[in-house]
């Protein structure tokens, strides 16, 4: 079993994002460039995923959502997250 020290896994994260990036034609130049960029979704049921059904809609009609680097979710929000990966698996886009 392999170990890695906590800058080895911050190396490794960021590799996969650039290759993310590389394979989706949204390169950010150099390392020193680059800007990570997350969403987070709050949880509240059904309100919650609601509300954040259409603040991801607006982020997509902007052509944002496709840049974001890392989506983290709970409760109604995970509701959201996971209606969007379904139909980004299924559809290619959200």
């Amino acid at each position: 079993m392999s170990t890695y020290t906590f800058k080895e896994v911050i190396q490794r994260e960021k590799e996969q994002l650039r290759q993310r990036r590389k394979k989706l034609n949204q390169e950010h130049g150099t390392p020193e460039q680059e800007n990570w960029f997350g969403i987070a979704m709050s949880g509240g049921g059904i309100r919650s995923a609601t509300i954040n059904l259409g603040f991801l809609q607006t982020l997509n009609k902007f052509g944002i959502l496709q840049k974001a680097d890392y989506m983290s979710t709970v409760s109604g929000g995970g509701y959201t997250h996971a209606y969007v990966q379904a139909t980004a698996k299924e559809k290619g886009d959200f």
